[in-house]
């Protein structure tokens, strides 16, 4: 502590410079927290996957739309206790700006298949003999002020209607929570009936997304996959199964290797604070 006087003294003697500097340093870490925090924002779903969960898929691109009939065949393979089918809509809420994630599902086996979805009785009957309801994660909800009984209008990228219009209406019956704050990250979306979508969009008709499995031994997830896929590999829409924690890890890397784009960044600010550092530093040295 003696050397600190001194250290100090040095410190103050051109204070503009000393303070650009810790100004820089601060940033760095700044950046190197808000990337961290984008990364476990996009990799939330991937640890907490039911381990009892499975996602069929077509075998090339998870956008190779696959026959809905496929459900009633995986249905029958040993093992499988539950089916599902979704849909990714890709639509946005009035800007471009309001965008998160929209699906039409097959929503009562969906909602068996995922309990950590909390939807009081009364909201999940209404969703049920609503054919234009949805529900909402409460999140969501909050953010953009709506509340039960209030009409939706989702603009698609992707399906247009029938009648040549982009704007989807729904009417919000349910308002959904999770148990924690990991479940609520891998459901922040707005789910519908597939039977509204079928009927209203204008092309893609006997056609879904993926399907989602739940299974009775999850030890037994590896063999189950593969009997699915044996199904219909001779079809002309083969299929890939994989966990849902396989399934969530390829769908984060559709938006690239984000670990190593955040390495990439977080070392050229390492390099940039160093290059200062080390010209701060001989500046001192030539006044001196």
């Amino acid at each position: 502590m003696k050397y600190f006087p001194l250290i100090w003294a040095a410190l103050m003697r051109r204070k503009p410079r000393t303070i650009l500097t810790m100004l820089s340093i601060v940033v760095a870490f700044l950046l190197y927290g808000l990337l961290q925090g984008v990364v476990a924002a996009f990799t939330a779903g991937i640890d907490i996957a039911g381990a009892d969960r499975l996602i069929t898929t077509g075998k090339y691109s998870l956008t190779q739309m696959q026959p809905v009939g496929f459900a009633n065949q995986i249905a029958g393979v040993p093992g499988v206790k539950r089916v599902a089918y979704q849909s990714w809509f890709g639509g946005i809420y009035k800007e471009e700006k309001n965008f998160f994630a929209q699906f039409p599902s097959d929503v009562e086996p969906y909602l068996e298949i995922y309990p950590e979805v909390l939807l009081p009785a009364d909201q999940k009957e209404a969703l049920l003999r609503t054919r234009t309801g949805a529900v909402v994660l409460k999140r969501l909800a909050d953010k953009y002020g709506w509340k039960i009984g209030d009409k939706v209008p989702i603009i698609s990228t992707i399906w247009p209607k029938k009648d040549g219009s982009s704007v989807w209406e729904f009417d919000l019956v349910g308002i959904f929570d999770c148990k924690d704050g990991a479940t609520r990250a891998q459901h922040e979306y707005l789910l519908f009936h597939h039977e509204y979508f079928e009927e209203a969009r204008a092309f893609g008709q006997g056609s879904v997304g993926w399907f989602i499995e739940r299974t009775e031994h999850p030890e037994k997830n590896a063999a189950i996959a593969l009997s699915i896929d044996k199904l219909f590999a001779n079809s002309p829409n083969p299929t890939k199964t994989d966990s849902e924690k396989a399934f969530n890890q390829g769908f984060v890397k559709q938006f690239g290797n984000l670990q190593l784009m955040l390495g990439g960044i977080m070392g050229a600010v390492i390099f940039t604070l160093l290059l200062l550092t080390g010209n701060t530093m001989m500046q001192s040295v030539r006044e001196r």
